[in-house]
């Protein structure tokens, strides 16, 4: 079929105005890949935000290798597992595929990269750079309800003032290289 496409120039050759009018019989669609997945519904998400407000307790989320501008993460679903590719070492000694976090504005109070903030999350596998933000990863909840059970592992964390930090709760494991 045709799709009839009319533009409108600002001039045409008098410098009169005029319409340009003209037919196209072919249009290509592509589907795009979206890089953060929930492992159990199959879902794609553009954002790592996006796919964590949609998921349910004891989800796992899979953030592809690549660099990742968002706001702040918060995170309030209890037993959720976000897995980055990790961070490692190619033959020559450089870095192989990660995904980078980038925050562009830190979450509200308490100032942070990723505000993880219900029992039970795994955050596994991300090079983070707090770019300022007081915490690049807070564990707890400053209204004092004890946060458990959480696992930070494998993880570059750079930026922030105080790296990692914990407050109102216990972890099963804050293990990170270049906290």
């Amino acid at each position: 079929p045709d799709y009839p496409i009319s533009v409108t120039p600002l001039f045409d050759a008098d410098q009169n105005g005029g319409q340009l009018s003209f037919s196209a019989s072919h249009f290509t669609q592509f589907d795009v890949e979206f890089p953060v997945t929930n492992e159990r519904t199959g879902e794609k998400y553009a954002t790592i935000q996006s796919a964590i407000n949609a998921a349910s307790p004891g989800d796992t989320i899979n953030v592809a290798a690549g660099t990742y501008n968002e706001n702040g993460i918060e995170v309030t679903t209890p037993n959720l597992s976000i897995i980055g590719p990790g961070v490692g070492e190619d033959d020559g000694g450089g870095e192989i595929a990660r995904a980078y976090f980038v925050v562009n504005e830190c979450s509200s109070f308490p100032s942070a990269a990723f505000h993880l903030h219900a029992d039970g999350i795994t955050l596994q596998g991300f090079d983070i750079d707090g770019n300022g933000c007081t915490h690049a990863v807070h564990v707890g909840d400053l209204s004092e309800i004890q946060v458990n059970g959480v696992t930070v592992s494998d993880n570059v964390i750079r930026g922030g003032t105080y790296g990692a930090t914990l407050s109102w709760g216990s972890t099963d494991d804050i293990n990170s290289p270049n906290v």
